[in-house]
């Protein structure tokens, strides 16, 4: 593709004189009348000229045009070189301009008299239409960013906050607001940059114009200073899984006394416990469960089983395993009467193995099952390890409450003699479930108690060992011992559960 390029130089009509020229590599040789020559050596092998205005311009193999003055038509004089990055292919007369044609894929113009500076400029065009130029449209405006305003805490108490924010401030009842400290983070080559760490997200209980009092989520607290600024997380008292307690000792009870059905007594059955958590994913928990006593006409009875254990305990699930030591509800002798000689047996105690899980948060929807092995005698009389028993429970938010109180379900039984089903309500009497925190745990149900024991011989229950007629055929004495006896009796009970935190 070529470009033409134009120039502003007049062009001569008629040639300088008689004199003709012609360009033979890098000779300009002049020819005149009665075969008057002369030449010029050019700087470049030319390859096409054209004259016009006492002038004569040769283009160069190269690139490039010498322009060549004629004014004495004879004596041709360089006059000067310009250098083009493009070979120049043709040279022609346009109207009263010298135009030249270059090896271009794109078209641009040049005027002769412009040569030496290269200055281009757009070819002359037919006058256009002028263009409409399109409608800019405005841009949208950007949504104006709202810093929003940074609080202090300034009191606390169980379950609130009081921050230095109100409704000047822009907060309402309901409002969500962000609690968070600053960190300082080590980048190491002594810099370091100031991290925000978030503590939790609280919801306005109570707004005035520069101060609010701020509920906190179950088992939550902010330090005094803390910062704080309007959310729109939702906040976490709202979450079935609240936040682990740690550093708090927990010390809990539930008694469950119930009247005796087919006789005249009763009894109760009751589990405690005493707990630590510590600040690392640890607990340490002394579990009595059961402690049982009855007392009726068919006989009275007791029964216990006590465990140490040691957990892995986090928000989402506890495991523990321990040891510790029970009472068994069934005696090892097989047989009914023991001779009086041998003494009367002692009731078994057995050693235990504890093992106790919780899928679920400690205040939250969970399940639990504390189960004990007990070692015991099988019928050769060898020790063996046996299933002693199980304690489930469930538990689960009870929305009537908030954050305050939970439905729970239990039942189990085991070896030591004991059966127990409740259902009932752990209600947060005091406190956010931290230190100084009270629970209530009243429930309804039904529990039974049993077990074998010994009687002296000659009772209604133990008749007594006779022995073969003597040798002198006297009358058979009775001979004293004991016969083995099993008393079991249990009926409706209401149970009251406290726990403390401290």
């Amino acid at each position: 593709m070529f470009a033409l390029i134009y120039g502003a130089s007049a062009v001569s009509t008629a040639q300088t004189g008689p004199a003709t020229y012609r360009v033979e590599g890098t000779r300009l040789i002049v020819s005149g009348p009665a075969d008057v020559s002369s030449e010029v050596t050019l700087p470049c092998p030319g390859t096409r000229h054209i004259v016009a205005n006492e002038l004569i311009y040769v283009a160069c193999s190269e690139g490039g045009i010498v322009t060549i003055s004629i004014a004495e038509p004879h004596q041709p004089v360089v006059s000067e070189v310009s250098n083009l990055d493009v070979k120049v292919t043709e040279f022609a007369l346009v109207g009263e301009e010298v135009w030249y044609q270059v090896e271009k894929r794109e078209l641009a113009m040049f005027p002769l008299r412009d040569i030496a500076t290269h200055t281009r400029r757009a070819p002359p065009a037919e006058p256009r239409p002028p263009a409409i130029a399109p409608v800019a449209k405005a841009p949208e405006p950007r949504p104006e960013v709202v810093e929003k305003p940074v609080g202090k805490v300034v009191a606390t108490a169980p379950g609130f906050a009081i921050i230095d924010l109100g409704s000047d401030h822009g907060l309402d009842k309901g409002s969500s607001v962000e609690f968070f400290t600053h960190q300082k983070v080590d980048l190491g080559g002594e810099q370091a940059v100031s991290k925000e760490q978030r503590l939790t997200i609280g919801v306005v209980d109570t707004a005035g114009a520069a101060r609010s009092k701020v509920e906190l989520g179950l088992n939550e607290d902010v330090p005094m200073n803390a910062s704080v600024r309007q959310s729109d997380l939702e906040p976490t008292y709202r979450s079935i899984v609240p936040q682990r307690v740690a550093q708090v000792w927990e010390a809990s009870f539930i008694a469950r006394p119930f009247l005796a059905l087919g006789t005249v007594g009763g009894g109760a059955i009751i589990d405690a416990a005493v707990t630590y958590r510590f600040r690392s994913p640890w607990a340490l928990d002394l579990v009595v469960s059961p402690f049982g006593f009855g007392i009726a006409e068919a006989g009275n009875l007791s029964t216990f089983a006590v465990n140490l254990l040691g957990s892995l305990d986090t928000t989402w699930f506890q495991i523990g395993l321990g040891g510790g030591v029970s009472k068994l509800a069934r005696l090892s002798q097989g047989q009914d009467f023991v001779p009086a000689a041998d003494g009367k047996p002692a009731i078994p105690l057995s050693l235990s193995i504890a093992q106790f899980a919780r899928l679920g948060a400690r205040d939250g929807l969970n399940v639990s099952v504390l189960m004990n092995f007990l070692l015991v005698d099988d019928a050769a009389g060898d020790p063996e390890f046996t299933f002693g028993g199980l304690l489930g429970s469930f538990q689960a938010p009870f929305s009537a409450f908030g954050q305050r109180g939970w439905l729970i379900a239990r039942g189990g039984g085991g070896l030591p003699g004991h059966v127990v089903g409740e259902v009932g309500m752990r209600i947060l009497l005091r406190g956010n479930g931290l230190a100084g925190s009270l629970f209530l745990t009243p429930t309804v149900g039904g529990e039974s108690l049993t077990e074998e024991h010994y009687v002296e011989a000659g009772s209604t229950e133990c008749p007594g060992y006779f022995p073969e007629p003597p040798n002198n055929g006297g009358p058979p004495g009775r001979e004293p011992g004991f016969c083995r006896v099993r008393t079991s009796y249990g009926g409706p009970m209401i149970g009251f559960g406290m726990e403390w935190r401290f």
